[in-house]
């Protein structure tokens, strides 16, 4: 992590005035994703869950629930536990999905509307409300007759 230090940015021209990191983490660093998640895991320790009701990889968190208020109460919970250890949530990046009932009104974290999406995609998986694999399946096959990248023999 970083503290009082100094950076510039390289461009072709040349190399622009030092400025000042109070802190935070160098984003690319090979060692962000995990320190993200140490610090992640001791601080939601308390309100953590085995999979699949919890699943977290680098910055991406995905929260599952039974119904829309056990998800809201816990998307809540998770703001609050974050935001007492000096992490933010962002709320306008936040999406969830509904299986049972798609038409549910929308998830309220601290009174803002989380986003409502039909699918999404977790270390390359696809889910669909839907529940059905074909949005996972389908645009990883080609049509027949068709090369589809690979090279022939």
């Amino acid at each position: 992590m970083w503290h009082n230090s100094a950076s510039v940015v390289r461009t072709v021209a040349s190399d622009t005035d030092p400025f000042l990191i109070t802190f935070g983490i160098q984003q690319g660093l090979a060692l962000s994703p995990f320190l993200f998640n140490v610090v992640l895991d001791s601080v939601s320790a308390y309100i953590q869950d085995q999979p699949p009701w919890l699943m977290m990889y680098a910055d991406d968190i995905v929260l599952v629930d039974e119904n829309r208020l056990k998800l809201e109460r816990r998307m809540n919970l998770w703001k609050v536990t974050r935001e007492i250890n000096g992490l933010k949530l962002y709320v306008a990046k936040i999406e969830y999905m509904a299986y049972e009932n798609p038409n549910s009104s929308t998830i309220q974290i601290e009174l803002e509307p989380a986003v409502k999406s039909e699918k999404y995609r977790f270390l390359g998986c696809v889910s669909h409300e839907s529940s059905s694999i074909y949005h996972d399946i389908q645009p990883k096959s080609a049509p027949l007759g068709t090369n589809s990248g690979r090279s022939q023999l």
